[in-house]
């Protein structure tokens, strides 16, 4: 890139009078060039500072979104951990119905089998009964 210099113009400046200075045309020519890359580089500049802003924007904006959704895993981790708890304590409560289940089971067993037992020999005492009253007579 050719920037104008102030060496080149040294011995090219001729002032005729101290309110006007002349360049030579390919001098003003650099100059011109010179003021229309800075106005380019000015415009640029401004554009690349709004370019800035709008990332320094979407940055806040996805920190926030990451944020929320760490948030919301530490939530749902919560709800998980007291489901397993959840289950756990009905798993045991199954096992401590199966448990009780089984043992009435035996217990109506038992109290059937004595109870049959009992039947029958009240059954039998009934008959020995009606059998003695029926040799009495």
């Amino acid at each position: 890139m050719t920037v104008f210099s102030q060496i080149g113009t040294v011995n090219t400046i001729k002032p005729l009078d101290t309110s006007k200075i002349s360049f030579p045309r390919f001098i003003a020519v650099r100059m011109a060039q010179d003021l229309v890359r800075y106005d380019s580089v000015k415009a640029e500049n401004i554009f690349l500072k709004k370019n800035i802003e709008l990332y320094k924007s979407n940055l806040q904006i996805k920190d926030t979104v990451i944020a929320s959704k760490n948030q919301e895993i530490t939530i749902l981790t919560q709800k998980q951990s007291f489901n397993e708890q959840t289950i756990a304590i009905k798993d045991g409560q199954i096992l401590d119905f199966r448990t009780v289940n089984k043992d009435l089971t035996k217990e109506l067993k038992k109290r059937t089998v004595q109870r049959d037992i009992l039947g029958g020999t009240a059954i039998a005492l009934i008959v020995i009964e009606i059998g003695r009253a029926v040799i009495k007579k």
